[in-house]
């Protein structure tokens, strides 16, 4: 009796089994914790593409551009971090990546010794040595504001200064103060703000918030920002608790009583002197008015 081939089983297409593979994948990992530390980290038309790894494994990953802009830091290669996210299985391409919802750092302690890492260094070139500090002009004509554009810290230092100095010219550099884009938003902004030489102190300023919402004004490259500064700089930042490297470079102001107040930040004592002011802009045309700085810089005029 002759043997009868087995009915043929029918193959499935490339992509007939990738997307059964992403499904599957779906299915079981709507949500998961990962821990790993960032490396490569890009960023490509508003999402944040990075690879996280540790010492046996690596996964792609992503944050696109709507989470990231509501995330309150954005992941720095060598960063250990909990990364909260979805695994996506590309069906095109057969390529896992973590689609990432929310960013932890991996204990606060690891972040705090970076933090004061950079802190000691910053001590060792003398960057916070007080005869470093420029002195504030005692009627300054003009104060560059350097801060978001609305909420209560604009509308507090803007009534502040204006009751004691009507006659003061406010010039906004609207600048980030939370979130991935803060970091390059408030360089770009004190930059440009020393570039036009149009005031003569500057205020950067932000209400009080988390550790990891601070985090922006803890980075070198603000610190560095704010040394390169031809006039004085002072700092309004988070509550009286709080301390960043922002503050610690303008240390100096702060101890001539421009330290903000606990509760909104709003200027202490010395506030008419030199204190930076978030709010919408009022017409170029009131008397006196806060103008819009000019803007070179198209990516920070939302906050």
């Amino acid at each position: 009796m002759a043997v009868q081939p087995q009915d043929a089983i029918k193959p499935l297409t490339v992509l007939e089994l990738n997307t059964r593979i992403h499904d599957l994948l779906a299915a079981r990992f709507q949500s998961v914790v990962v821990k790993g530390e960032v490396s490569g980290m890009t960023l490509r038309g508003g999402h944040v593409w990075f690879t996280l790894k540790d010492a046996a494994a690596a996964v792609g990953a992503v944050i696109f551009s709507s989470t990231a802009r509501r995330l309150p830091f954005l992941p720095e290669n060598g960063q250990e971090l909990l990364v909260t996210c979805q695994v996506d299985y590309h069906a095109q391409y057969g390529r896992v990546n973590l689609v990432v919802s929310r960013l932890d750092y991996d204990g606060a302690g690891k972040l705090r010794a970076a933090i004061e890492q950079l802190k000691r260094r910053l001590e060792a070139e003398g960057a916070f040595k007080p005869e470093r500090k420029r002195a504030l002009p005692f009627l300054p004509r003009c104060i560059a504001l350097i801060t978001s554009p609305s909420g209560a810290v604009i509308h507090d230092l803007q009534q502040t200064i204006w009751e004691r100095f009507p006659n003061t010219r406010l010039a906004l550099y609207p600048a980030r103060v939370q979130g991935m884009a803060s970091q390059r938003s408030l360089v770009a902004a004190l930059r440009q703000c020393d570039e036009d030489q149009l005031a003569d102190v500057a205020i950067v300023a932000r209400g009080g918030g988390s550790f990891e919402e601070l985090m922006a004004f803890n980075q070198e490259a603000v610190v560095r920002a704010i040394q390169a500064m031809r006039i004085p700089v002072v700092t309004a930042l988070g509550h009286t608790s709080d301390r960043t490297h922002g503050r610690r470079r303008n240390r100096g102001a702060q101890q001539a009583g421009l330290a903000p107040a606990a509760g909104r930040a709003r200027p202490a004592a010395a506030a008419g002197r030199a204190h930076r002011p978030d709010r919408p802009l009022a017409p170029a045309s009131a008397a006196p008015a806060v103008t819009r700085a000019p803007d070179r810089r198209s990516h920070h005029a939302a906050a």
